[in-house]
């Protein structure tokens, strides 16, 4: 059962840049067109997507590490939160993000999360930093 997802993808903006498209909340509403936050402290509330999924800080290290629990909405209240790990360097187009996404409760949502993870995050993320 595959219960972890690992996604390599080329940003073209700078990690500092990127860092704070995925952190500061007129950024993220401007990139995901929904409202989301992230208090960037061991410790803090996360939200993407209009609370479409929380979490909580557990470790962040700008420009170049964000490591925050998630846990969507549609888990069951007895489901545990998966980990998202977000590692971010320098490449020659910009930035390389390392998503290891982890502990998810079955296969079809690590399925599901691969392809979200693309769809609604690294594309939307691409387009707000080349237009």
């Amino acid at each position: 059962m595959k219960d972890s997802i690992v996604i390599n993808y080329v940003l073209y903006a700078s990690p500092s840049e990127v860092f704070n498209a995925l952190t500061q909340a007129d950024q993220i509403a401007k990139w995901s067109k929904a409202g989301g936050f992230i208090e960037t402290e061991p410790g803090g509330n996360f939200e993407y997507f209009d609370g479409w999924v929380k979490g909580k800080v557990l470790e962040v290290k700008p420009p170049s590490l964000l490591i925050i629990t998630w846990k969507p909405s549609e888990w069951d209240k007895k489901t545990s939160a998966s980990q998202v790990k977000i590692k971010i360097s320098r490449h020659d187009a910009g930035s390389q993000l390392t998503i290891v996404h982890s502990a998810f409760p079955n296969e079809s949502d690590a399925q599901r999360h691969e392809s979200g993870w693309i769809d609604n995050v690294m594309e939307p993320l691409n387009e707000y930093f080349t237009t």
